[in-house]
């Protein structure tokens, strides 16, 4: 399932085009970015990355709970990712209390390493 309930006026979705899947607490998206985002020069911005990793733990934490927003987002940049470069983002999420759930994610680039560029965290 892809993630419920956006629009086109979706930042991540809409005008970035990244289709997030979900199952059982888990999200997935396969992203591919070009020259419009770019941060450093080849290197894709952090903001953009943050907000796609933002996209990705909302719609793990979705699919466990009817409606949830984002409280705390961490972000650890930990490789640069190269603009034009396909990677996948992955984020979980768990139940650690009666109303809260935390999430995790990582970008791993298709680079042949296969080993994160970036983590994220959130709750």
């Amino acid at each position: 399932m892809t993630t419920p309930g956006h629009s086109a006026d979706c930042f991540v979705c809409g005008f970035l085009g990244v289709e997030v899947e979900v199952a059982d607490g888990r999200a997935t998206a396969e992203v591919q970015l070009d020259s419009r985002f770019t941060g450093p020069p080849t290197y894709v911005h952090g903001g953009v990355t943050s907000a796609i990793f933002d996209e990705v733990l909302g719609a793990a934490v979705c699919d466990l709970t009817l409606r949830a927003f984002t409280a705390h987002l961490e972000v650890d940049y930990r490789r640069p990712w190269l603009l034009g470069q396909r990677a996948r983002m992955t984020g979980r999420a768990d139940w650690v209390g009666e109303r809260k759930l935390d999430a995790t994610a990582e970008l791993v680039a298709d680079d042949g390493t296969g080993s994160p560029r970036h983590a994220a965290s959130g709750s």
